[in-house]
């Protein structure tokens, strides 16, 4: 997940505990499980906790993002299909360049994310804190990360299951 707002504080869900080693993004904890450097930069792999109500805004990049969903269920808008909610088990995927959006809709997710090429890991390395309490960056290296990361914010986080909002906002 790149940006976004979340709830603060408390694991993704009953039993479900922040990953070891973990960086902490607007309540997310992250963890790159598979970096870029063991790949020749052609895959990269986190394992992402979430609470309830992490959304993230409408946006896009030029990496091919997979979602696989351990536990939870999240909705995800992707480019102008309608919300597709996902549970447990499933995996959902994202061409690169297309807008997309997540809101985790249960008590939090636990889920596996694969950035092809490698590259979204990037974000978090950057803009992750040691620990949940840390201050979170400013949004002007929020800004300064997004713009060398490729990253576009194209709306604020879709919070309803309306998809027709969410493709008007993709309409040139």
């Amino acid at each position: 997940m790149v940006g976004g707002s979340a709830s603060s504080g408390g694991a993704a869900s009953p039993g479900a505990a922040a990953p070891p080693t973990a960086r902490w993004v607007d309540g997310v904890a992250s963890r790159v499980t598979l970096a870029a450097a063991d790949t020749g930069g052609r895959v990269a792999v986190l394992e992402e906790v979430a609470p309830h109500g992490t959304a993230s805004p409408l946006h896009s990049h030029p990496e091919d993002e997979t979602w696989h969903l351990l536990e939870g269920e999240v909705t995800f808008w992707l480019g102008a299909e309608p919300p597709r909610r996902a549970r447990a088990g499933e995996t959902v995927f994202a061409a690169g360049g297309l807008p997309h959006a997540l809101r985790v809709d249960s008590a939090g997710a636990r889920m596996l994310v694969v950035s092809t090429p490698a590259g979204l890991e990037r974000w978090t390395e950057l803009l992750g804190t040691a620990h949940p309490d840390d201050p979170p960056p400013t949004r002007s290296r929020v800004s300064a990360v997004a713009r060398q990361l490729g990253v576009v914010v194209h709306g604020p986080p879709p919070l309803t299951d309306d998809s027709r909002a969410v493709a008007q906002s993709l309409r040139p």
